[in-house]
């Protein structure tokens, strides 16, 4: 069971490539599992899905903390931080405000 789809993502982050957009969706989807023991119950009710899906799009939006580095000159950006596992989209923030809703 998923919070975020690719839609979502691709809202928050517009300049993610597809393969990037396909990694970065399991890892969020993945570390929101791990952080909500409720997640069905929170998707079965409406105005706790749409808490969940702006705490996490506005996390998504942060992406200092999960950039592992940038370029100028060609536009490149690598999100292997968390593509790879090793990092994190949410922050401690985000997780309190997440299990709230549990």
């Amino acid at each position: 069971m998923d919070l975020i789809d690719l839609d979502l993502l691709m809202m928050a982050i517009p300049c993610l490539s597809r393969p990037d957009a396909d990694l970065l969706l399991q890892a969020v989807n993945s570390e929101v599992r791990r952080t909500l023991p409720c997640l069905a119950d929170i998707i079965a009710n409406s105005g706790l899905w749409a808490e969940a899906v702006y705490i996490v799009t506005e996390a998504l939006k942060r992406p200092a903390r999960w950039i592992e580095s940038e370029q100028a000159g060609p536009f490149q950006v690598r999100y292997r931080a968390v593509l790879s596992g090793k990092g994190t989209v949410l922050e401690a923030s985000d997780v309190a405000a997440l299990q709230a809703l549990c």
